[in-house]
């Protein structure tokens, strides 16, 4: 399973990329609230058997964030994997 994951994110999308387009999100939450704090995020993705994606976010307090990331995830395609997939990973967001 786990080179299944490996493939699947190495075909689809890598990991520098996929955190840095998750990161515009919380630079457009910065824009509008300067003072804003997210800290540590975690997220859980789902690779259904249709290539799509869905997602589980743990850490975040603002709403507007919250649909953001979900958003931007569920827009992701992927190869289509025999089983749904899961994929977590911990990004940390910081105003710097």
């Amino acid at each position: 399973i786990r080179n299944t994951r490996s493939c699947i994110l190495s075909r689809g999308l890598g990991d520098v990329y996929k955190r840095q387009v998750l990161d515009r999100c919380y630079r457009r939450l910065l824009k509008k609230d300067p003072t804003t704090k997210v800290g540590s995020v975690d997220v859980t993705v789902t690779v259904g058997t249709d290539g799509k994606a869905s997602a589980s976010i743990l850490g975040v307090s603002d709403l507007n964030l919250l649909i953001c990331l979900q958003r931007t995830i569920r827009s992701w395609r992927f190869a289509k994997p025999e089983k749904p997939i899961q994929v977590q990973f911990s990004m940390v967001f910081d105003s710097k």
